[in-house]
């Protein structure tokens, strides 16, 4: 019995076994590929959780940062990488929500990849320079209808959640921006920064720093309430854009035909490291909420959200591809 059972191991050891895989899943470093540049609240997210994951797995987690058009370049990488989960992918509201609204990709997010957990909810926060003479979003409608076109915001890419919510803004107020766009958030905070652009929509962490600093001056967040690191910021609900108040989300996504095994493993691993005091402390230090959950809830998030950015887009009838 023990030699056929020996026989039996070996086998599946050597026909690739997907229930052998996920026994010794994982033998080796896996990647995370990041879509957006080093800096932003999705490397920061991914990093932290590189850490956790990392303990609860035995394996080190690697962040790969590959950047451009909006996320589709690190998406992309995850869609052609074996399914054996050794490259994941984070998932945003840009990359998976907005991009396949309005660019022609080369993959189906829906198809191509798998959900494997929500790590955070986010609020957004949008900032102006210190050479913009406004404090709220009313003083600025009023400077940037006194002079259509004159004042900029900046983007991490054309097609992406920050540009598109600016130009809901836009149709919203009746005024006209120039829109500056860039392969990462962290290249428009340094221009916005000195002065070479005005605005910018971004992710909260990514910017919190430089607005506690008195750097960047913050007109609005989003949420349905006020953040506890900016009391006196008041949410877009509250000066009339309730529809520009939707958080970001940021998630773990793997190759379409990832064994359900391996799926499972690496849930399980991102739940155990989002239930470490240290890990929750470091990501709610952020002004995120740290999420967790099902690959199947994260699924469902994913597919409200992309309806919600539909009906944004329909609304602002705007082409972006």
């Amino acid at each position: 019995m023990a030699r056929r059972s020996l026989l039996i191991l070996t086998v599946m050891a050597m026909t690739g076994s997907p229930a052998f895989a996920a026994d010794v899943f994982p033998s080796r470093p896996i990647r995370i590929v990041v879509p957006f540049a080093p800096g932003g609240t999705t490397d920061i997210l991914a990093r932290i959780m590189a850490d956790g994951m990392g303990r609860h797995l035995g394996q080190s987690l690697i962040v790969d940062n590959r950047a451009g058009a909006a996320g589709a370049i690190g998406s992309e990488m995850v869609v052609r990488a074996a399914p054996d989960g050794y490259t994941l992918g984070i998932a945003t509201v840009t990359s998976h929500s907005v991009l396949p609204l309005t660019r022609k990709l080369n993959y189906d997010v829906r198809k191509d990849l798998m959900p494997v957990v929500n790590i955070a909810n986010c609020p957004t926060v949008w900032s102006a320079g210190p050479r913009v003479a406004a404090n709220n979003l009313a003083e600025f409608i009023t400077l940037a209808k006194a002079e259509p076109g004159k004042y900029s915001f900046g983007s991490s890419g054309t097609g992406g959640g920050g540009h598109l919510k600016m130009e809901m803004f836009q149709y919203r107020t009746g005024t006209k921006l120039l829109h500056v766009p860039y392969k990462g958030i962290s290249f428009v905070i340094q221009d916005v920064l000195a002065g070479q652009v005005d605005t910018l929509s971004d992710d909260l962490p990514s910017s919190l720093p430089y607005i506690q600093s008195g750097k960047l001056k913050a007109l609005a967040v989003s949420g349905t309430r006020r953040v506890p690191s900016l009391p006196d910021v008041p949410t877009y609900a509250e000066q009339g854009l309730p529809e520009l108040g939707l958080l970001s989300w940021f998630g773990l996504v793997a190759p379409a035909n990832t064994p359900p095994e391996v799926i499972a493993r690496l849930n399980k691993a991102a739940n155990d490291a989002l239930a470490e005091p240290q890990i929750r402390e470091a990501i709610e230090k952020l002004s995120v909420f740290p999420a967790g959950g099902t690959p199947q809830e994260f699924g469902r998030t994913m597919e409200n959200d992309r309806t919600s950015q539909s009906a944004l887009l329909k609304a602002v009838n705007v082409k972006l591809d």
